[in-house]
């Protein structure tokens, strides 16, 4: 019967008597005998067992465990399990035999041996299995889920210490915790999870220190984690617990210690689909603690291999995903030169990825080897928790910028890439797919994906957009001087699509749908056609005459530290390559000063050029560029030039604080001693304790620098036997790349000791401080280092001031990075996809655009296709869409009116700034903070008055922001609820008049209101809707097939946003109702609706810029009343210009309204509650400047593009065209041209009734 090893040895074991029916080490329950195994020496031989309770203990030191806290066993009741008491671990079972001595048994001994018992008790199926054996479910969970193979039980196991306790009697299965050991947890190993063979499994695979992550919600696993066990306890262990109920994250600010508020994560699924990996991790790396206390970084190949093993992720369902809890997951591997020392402490900048196309992330290698979606993270990550909730963290750099999640899907598989190369017109003629062609399908979808999101293989356009792709590729190929510029890239494709009329307007989704379609109607028109007859990149084609005419290999030696010029590959020359093109874009920027440049870059003194410098300067501007910098900024060039002049190589000073060593730089002309003492300076007065004296870690960062005293606002620095003078800006991103500090966490504080009394030293330390993220100490008093302190070493000596200031124990202070109130984003390793037309067309306006480089002067031109929306529609202009004048310009072959053209900018800038105005108030905390003060204020009333709370909630899948009616879901929105939550929450209690029947009864409808809702009507693409349901139940179809038919019909109304894309992120209640096989689910208003041109609206708008959708809200105008109302009645102190703002972000968001409408409706409201409470809307072209809370500044920078309102965009086009068009005799229906020749006051304009631009007084009027 003995059929292995094993077998024979738990055979053997059974004839010893262990496992003998009439055995003395057994287990009772309620005076029983019952099945199990007592091997635990220190129980009684006949132990009675209560298996329904487990005591949680506590060693506090020598004598008895004290009880913490008694808990109920995980197990199912009702049968009684069958236990094995026995010391052991992961992989050893120690056995007592009847004679008293033991045996240690491996895992499969084991298994046979309580396999025989099993069987020969007849248990039932259902009876569970528990191992009291200390760390049984520890690290892979390889003995019990062998176990629960074999019996076909489920076997529970515990991670951490076990031990069979007595109370009186009687025995109980508990649990011991010890200071700075894990807990462990309790998990259930069901049949079907046994490790597979490991014969082929890397050694290193077995010394992993790991563990699973068990929810404390479901107690059941939900990933698995790698860290030692020290800091698995106190880092790591509780919070991970809790990771399935974390849908939020919190920004942390690591130089300031501050936290944003929260926001919902993104991700690929529904957030109880996600599998958990829980490791620390750096750039292209994984990071995997081990058993010996080492740590195991393995790049992607190496992880993939050992998570693919893993049972509990390869055994989930398809649509599982894996949310990486890991440092920098979405980061490939940093190719800077020199590579950051410290890629762990919280000032590393983030690594340089040249070319995103071939070196891929951790986490998308691991995607790519479990054929799962990622989530990830551009940065450092954590978890925290506060009163019991749970979030995770995302690390803002050192200067406060928001670093981002990322979502990817695994590439596409080798049949897949077959497929695809045919659709992209890549293989050859006989069908045939090799290598090299996969290999560049592959680089054509990432850079799809990277592009245009990592769905964009879902798109029903993505056979159209590979082969306009392919056709790029083709072209490139096709051009034999870009031979040594290396394959398609991302750059290439970039530079491509901003360099084609069709993205004149500016680049998003659509532009690059425009360009790619060109790119593959001109490919098919014209086959083997090179890049340059398809669009004009001068850059590109001046970076090919360098790699061939020029010394490629030599600037590379230099950039990338190579040994020498056999080592330029393939990648180092596409590195150059595109280098060289960035180099020569950045002198190529209108208005560049090239002299100024030149001088400042090279640091030459003034005075004639020598020969070739605009070379010298762009072979510089190369090599930075490829090493990792971004030379475009002067002041990063300029630091580069320093740092290969030598500004590191002999700068560097040693220094000392109490015991604790450090290190600094010194940039003056004095001699520099071997260390200086930090811990005290001297004075006049004599030698007194430096204020940082007493922190602990590393020394302060010390950096000695001489003021120039001709110009106090430069400075001399001085090495390698020159002395430069640089301005603050230069000496600080000097300071930013210098490795020797960004390798040290910012906590090290900067020492900053100027030579002389000249300068301001002040300034450059508060400016330091807030481009470092470090806590910058300096004086207004000179500093040298002629004194000898305590130790016996130099230390800073402060001189008097020439104005007879002396200085004392109090001469230091200290400059603090400051917190940004509306930090930006940081540079991602990998670039954004672009943005997404946030809603659907205006289908009202015009299908206008306007083409800047045609001989005409700019001449409007019917776009057709070229203006749809990423959704695809097709919706033409109706006939009322262009003017009569209009048609007469063209029929009289004249070119447009210079202000018609500049209205239609207006437009187009006015969509895309509304869609950008729209996310990024969905991100303002000051807003949701106040909308949640409504919304709570609002729900206590109705819970006050038990009134039908369900009326805040919808069930529709079809509304944005519903997430059902349970309490549950609605008291979440109340409590933390997303800006479009509440926003659908007070949406729903005003429609459905529980609102207003709180607060005094329904308005009646405004007169304005009611006038225009005679001309909305149904949107023709509704019409077409509503025809093809008729005709659908006309059919008859069975109840299936018309629901599937239903469904399909459904999708013509859905809304273009995809649903990782949506801003605000998606709740995970939202990801539930909303979401169906990846697609969203909403139906926006501007589907449904629409206003005629005729209509008075349409016209009243048309005069002043405003767009409109689906026209004036009437929503915006009854939740402001009400919430206005709620003032009255109840005394609840509301801004309402918060209010109106969070309306704003969601109703034109979301795709219901445009700004202009929402803004018209909030101020009917306001005119009848209190025209003061909020500034009143200007309906004119300069509406955009104010949009309370956010200021000009903010919206220059993080909404309008290249930071100029749509007025402005539309002024300069203006202004332009005028300028370039000759003159002709005036028609006497057009407008005087001086009509809008003055710019407004304010930078604004506002049209005339005419529709001339005209300037208007103030934009910012407040009553």
């Amino acid at each position: 019967r003995a059929t292995s090893p094993a077998a024979l040895a738990a055979h053997h074991l059974a004839e010893l008597g262990v496992t003998d029916p009439a055995r003395t080490r057994h287990f009772t329950a309620g005076g029983r005998r019952v099945p199990g195994l007592n091997w635990d020496p220190d129980a009684a031989a006949a132990a009675e067992l209560d298996p329904t309770r487990s005591d949680a203990l506590e060693d506090t030191g020598p004598g008895p465990h004290t009880v913490a806290e008694t808990r109920q066993t995980p197990w199912p009741r009702g049968t009684t399990p069958y236990v094995v008491a026995a010391g052991g671990r992961h992989d050893t079972v120690r056995a007592l035999l009847p004679d008293g001595t033991t045996r240690d048994l491996d895992v499969d001994e084991f298994t046979e041996l309580v396999a025989a018992d099993v069987a020969r008790e007849r248990l039932p199926k259902d009876t569970p299995l528990v191992l009291a054996v200390p760390f049984a479910g520890d690290q892979y969970l390889a003995l019990p889920r062998t176990l629960a193979d074999r019996t076909g039980l489920t076997v529970w196991a515990h991670s951490g210490e076990v031990t069979l306790g007595s109370d009186g009697g009687v025995s109980t299965v508990d649990t011991v915790r010890r200071a700075g050991s894990p807990e462990g947890d309790w998990t259930a190993s069901e049949p079907g999870l046994a490790p597979d063979p490991d014969d082929d499994v890397p050694e290193w695979h077995h010394r992993v220190a790991t563990r699973p992550i068990v929810s404390a919600l479901t107690g059941r696993q939900i990933g698995r984690a790698s860290h030692h066990a020290a800091e698995w306890a106190a880092d790591f262990e509780d919070d991970d617990r809790h990771l399935d109920r974390m849908t939020t994250y919190v920004h942390y600010y690591p130089a300031t210690g501050l936290v944003s508020a929260e926001r919902e994560l993104p991700r690929p699924g529904p957030e109880d689909t996600a599998y958990r990996l829980d490791a620390h991790g750096s750039p292209g790396h994984l990071h995997l603690a081990m058993r010996d206390g080492t740590v195991r970084p393995v790049d992607g190949r190496e992880a993939g291999g050992w998570l693919r093993r893993r049972k509990s992720l390869s055994n989930l369902p398809k649509d599982h995903w894996i949310d990486f809890v890991v440092c920098w997951s979405g980061a490939p591997r940093d190719r800077a030169v020199p590579a950051s020392p410290n890629t762990a402490s919280d000032a590393y900048a983030g690594p340089f990825v040249p070319d995103p196309l071939s070196s891929l992330s951790t986490g998308q290698q691991l995607a790519n080897t479990t054929g799962r979606s990622v989530r990830l993270s551009y940065s450092a990550q954590g978890t925290r928790s506060s009163d019991g909730r749970y979030t995770r963290t995302l690390f803002a750099d050192a200067r406060g910028r928001h670093r981002a999640w990322a979502l990817f899907r695994p590439d596409p598989s080798e049949a897949d890439l077959d497929r695809l190369a045919a659709v992209a017109g890549l293989t050859s003629g006989d069908g045939e797919v090799s290598d090299e062609m996969r290999a560049g399908t592959l680089r054509l979808v990432r850079a799809l994906r990277l592009t245009l999101g990592h769905d964009a293989d879902d798109a029903a356009d993505f056979g159209e957009l590979l082969r306009g792709v392919a056709a790029v590729d083709h072209m490139w190929r096709s051009d034999t001087d870009f031979d040594d510029a290396g394959p398609f890239t991302l750059d290439l494709l970039n530079r491509v699509v901003a360099a084609h009329p069709e993205a004149a307007s500016g680049v998003d989704r659509a532009a690059v749908r425009r360009v790619l379609a060109a790119a593959a109607e001109h490919w098919a028109a014209w086959p083997g056609d090179e890049l340059v007859g398809f669009v004009e990149v001068p850059a590109i084609e001046a970076a090919a005459r360098w790699m061939r005419d020029g010394d490629p290999e030599d600037e590379a030696v230099t950039a990338l530290d190579l040994t020498g010029p056999h080592e330029m590959g393939e990648a180092e020359r596409s590195r150059m390559f595109w280098a060289r093109v960035k180099a020569e874009e950045a002198l190529g920027v209108p208005g560049t000063d090239l002299d100024a440049r030149v001088s400042k870059v090279l640091h030459l003194p003034p005075g004639t050029r020598p020969a070739g410098h605009r070379d010298t300067l762009l072979d510089l501007l190369t090599r930075a560029f490829a090493a990792g910098r971004d030379a475009a900024d002067p002041d990063v060039a300029a630091a580069y030039h320093l740092d290969e002049s030598g500004a590191y190589a002999t700068t560097d000073v040693a220094t000392g604080n109490g015991g604790e060593s450090g290190d600094g730089r010194d940039y003056t002309a004095e001699q520099t001693p071997t260390t200086v003492d930090l811990a005290r300076f001297d004075t006049p007065s004599g030698v007194a304790d430096a204020p940082w004296a007493d922190r602990e870690g590393p020394a302060p960062y010390l950096v000695r620098v001489s003021p120039d005293r001709r110009t106090p606002d430069l400075l001399e620095l001085s090495f390698e036997g020159e002395t430069h003078r640089v301005a603050a800006g230069e000496f600080l991103e000097l300071l930013a790349h210098d490795a020797s500090l960004t390798g040290k966490e910012l906590s090290v504080p900067v020492v900053l000791a100027f030579s002389s009394a000249d300068g301001d030293p002040g300034d450059l330390a508060g400016r330091a401080a807030q481009r470092l993220g470090r806590t910058v100490w300096w004086t207004e008093f000179p500093v040298d280092l002629p004194a000898t302190g305590p130790s016996g070493e130099p230390v800073l000596s402060l001189r008097a001031t020439p104005d007879g200031d002396v200085p004392d124990a109090g001469a230091w202070e200290q400059a603090r990075p400051a917190q940004a109130t509306s930090p930006g984003d940081a540079p991602r390793p990998v670039q954004a996809p672009l943005a997404r037309a946030a809603a659907p067309l205006l289908e009202s306006f015009p299908a206008l655009t306007l083409n800047e480089d045609t001989d005409t002067g700019g001449e409007a031109y019917d776009s057709g296709s070229d203006s749809r929306s990423d959704s695809g529609s097709d919706s033409d202009p109706g006939p009322d869409a262009a003017t009569a004048d209009d048609a007469e310009e063209r029929a009289e072959g004249r070119p447009a009116p210079d202000w018609v053209l500049a209205r239609i900018r207006y437009a187009q800038e006015a969509l895309l700034f509304e869609q950008r105005l729209a996310a990024h108030l969905g991100e303002n905390e000051q807003v949701n903070a106040e909308i949640g003060k409504v919304v709570r204020a609002f729900w206590s009333i109705t819970l006050h008055n038990r009134l039908d709370y369900r009326l805040f909630g919808s069930r529709s899948e079809l509304s944005a922001g519903a997430v059902g009616q349970r309490y549950e879901a609605l008291a979440r929105v109340v409590d933390s609820g997303n800006l479009r939550e509440r926003v659908t929450f007070l949406f729903n209690g005003v429609a459905k008049d529980l609102v207003p029947h709180l607060m005094g009864g329904v308005e009646p409808q405004h007169p304005v209101i009611a006038l225009e809702r005679r001309d909305r009507h149904k949107s023709q693409l509704f019409l077409e809707y509503e025809r093809r349901v008729a005709e659908l139940r006309a059919a008859e179809l069975d109840p299936e097939d018309e629901a599937q038919e239903m469904d399909d019909l459904e999708a013509m109304l859905r809304t273009p946003l995809r649903p990782d894309e949506v801003g605000p992120p998606l709740s995970a209640a939202e990801w539930r109702r909303s979401v169906r096989d990846g697609e969203l689910l909403w139906s926006p208003a501007g589907m449904e609706h629409t206003l005629p041109m005729a209509a008075d609206f349409q016209a009243r708008s048309e005069d002043s810029g405003g767009l409109v959708l689906t026209g004036t809200s009437g929503s915006a105008y009854r939740i402001l009343t009400h919430v206005a109302r709620l003032t009255r009645i109840a005394g609840v102190p509301v801004d309402l210009g918060l209010v109106r703002a969070g309306l704003a972000s969601i109703l034109v968001g979301v795709g219901h309204h445009s700004f202009h409408e929402v803004m018209t409706g909030a101020q009917l409201a306001l005119d009848e509650f209190d025209p003061r409470a909020a500034s009143v809307y200007s309906d004119n072209w300069g509406r955009y400047w104010d949009v309370y809370p956010l200021t000009e500044e903010e919206l220059r920078t993080f909404v309008a593009r290249e930071g100029l309102f749509p007025d402005e965009h539309a002024r300069a086009l203006l202004d332009r065209l005028r300028a370039e068009r000759p003159a002709t005799p005036r028609r006497d229906d057009a407008p005087a041209p001086d009509d809008a020749s003055a710019p407004a006051p304010d930078g604004a304009a506002t049209p005339t009734r005419d529709g001339d631009p005209d300037a208007h007084d103030d934009k910012r009027t407040t009553r």
